[in-house]
């Protein structure tokens, strides 16, 4: 037998099996392009001598990857994104969609979004790297040009029937408007230093009958801990009748001693209830919101980590001793015969805020007024996504806004133009 016959026999079982085992890892793999167009106009209806307006425009291209798992077992995800500044001024900046730098310009800017080594046993994945996070004490934003990210690590199991159970740690992010991934910032509303590591379990639990259950737990080291409680059910009344209840708690105590420099009194109870009725493509939504204890509800910066019903396009409603109340109504369009539309208008107003605490004065910017705040905000929207021909997935998205409170001069209107389309690359 020559040698080319031997190397065949003694190769061919190695080639065959190498390939069984990175075969998932190729034929699992996904790509998109998702191109992000964001038009964002803010005016401040009552400026003083400060920014009288907003107005930035920009182009994103994202790039993502997901690979399947080599031998079912490893496997990489990556995203690359890119901002093209098309529009902004020295005196307009501050949008969010753009980086701006120390002289005030706003210049385009891109990063590395996502880069992580993920492991899967039966039903069971770790991820570790940068990474979107998705625990409602810890969601990562998406509200402008680019999506924020956090570094760290992250563990999801569904091995359990009916049961998700996840945790992570996480000491790192990239801001919505950084090209960088930097130690875990300040809180949304301002307070104290940044912190070092943020921890994280959760429960989610959907019963075979309809309701769901969670439960989530978190330490933002020497800032907070907080807890998360949620009950969702739907309900069918009627044949064409349909009703959802929803509550969600959150409860926020301290961490670390009363001498550490990022010590505040931060407890606080954050609780929100909302019922809404659909019937065909219609549906009403009312909710009520309260915030009771020592504190604001307060969340990690830049993130989408507030899932209370009254948390809005401007505001959260969230302010100490706040009380507020929703109507909203939504018709999707498909119902009539156009696929694809959606519109949506929804209003709030918050009263009782403690404009006489020091952590409300800090918040709102305000100083020596001794009363009770009352704020009100109204969403408009309306969407559409192609639902044939060559720009079938591509949605359009028109969102207004206005604010207007009693107590400081933040009054504003706000228009956002969003265009999204995601073309398959795999």
């Amino acid at each position: 037998m020559n040698k080319r016959l031997w190397a065949a026999v003694f190769f061919s079982p190695l080639f065959a099996s190498t390939t069984s085992i990175a075969t998932p890892f190729i034929d699992d793999s996904a790509a998109n392009l998702h191109l992000r167009n964001y038009y964002f106009n803010r005016d401040f209806r009552h400026n003083q001598g400060g920014q009288s307006y907003r107005e930035e425009w920009a182009q994103t291209a994202m790039v993502n990857y997901e690979s399947g798992y080599w031998a079912n077992l490893i496997g990489i995800d990556a995203s690359i994104y890119n901002t093209l500044k098309l529009d902004s001024g020295r005196g307009t900046t501050n949008s969010g969609l753009l980086v701006v730098t120390d002289d005030g310009d706003a210049e385009s800017y891109s990063a590395l979004g996502i880069a992580l080594l993920k492991a899967k046993y039966a039903q069971t994945e770790v991820k570790w790297g940068r990474q979107l996070t998705t625990s409602p004490l810890f969601y990562y934003g998406d509200s402008r040009a680019q999506p924020q990210a956090f570094k760290g690590l992250n563990i999801k199991s569904t091995d359990i029937n009916n049961l998700t159970i996840s945790g992570g740690r996480f000491t790192q992010t990239k801001l919505k408007a950084s090209s960088n991934f930097e130690n875990l910032p300040n809180t949304e509303y301002g307070f104290e230093g940044r912190a070092d590591e943020f921890y994280y379990l959760g429960f989610d639990y959907n019963f075979d009958n309809g309701p769901s259950l969670s439960f989530h737990s978190s330490l933002y080291e020497d800032i907070w801990k907080q807890f998360y409680f949620n009950y969702n059910h739907s309900f069918t009344l009627t044949d064409t009748i349909n009703l959802n209840l929803d509550l969600v708690h959150y409860r926020t105590v301290n961490d670390g001693k009363p001498t550490d420099r990022n010590y505040t009194d931060r407890d606080n109870k954050a609780s929100s209830i909302s019922l809404q009725l659909s019937k065909g493509g219609a549906s009403i939504k009312t909710a009520y919101q309260t915030i009771t204890g020592d504190y604001l509800y307060d969340y990690v910066l830049d993130s989408d980590s507030i899932f209370l019903a009254n948390s809005l396009q401007l505001y959260d409603f969230n302010y100490e001793d706040e009380r507020s109340w929703q109507l909203r109504f939504d018709y999707d369009f498909s119902d009539v015969g156009v696929p694809g539309l959606h519109f949506m208008i929804r209003y709030v107003k918050g009263d009782n805020i403690d404009l006489d605490s020091k952590l409300s004065d800090a918040a709102l910017g305000i100083s020596g007024i001794s009363s009770r705040g009352e704020e009100w905000e109204r969403d408009i929207e309306a969407k559409y996504t192609f639902q044939e021909g060559s720009l079938k997935g591509m949605n359009f998205r028109l969102r207004l806004a206005s604010l207007r409170t009693n107590y400081d001069d933040s009054d504003r209107d706000e228009i956002r133009l969003i265009v999204n389309h995601i073309f398959d690359l795999l």
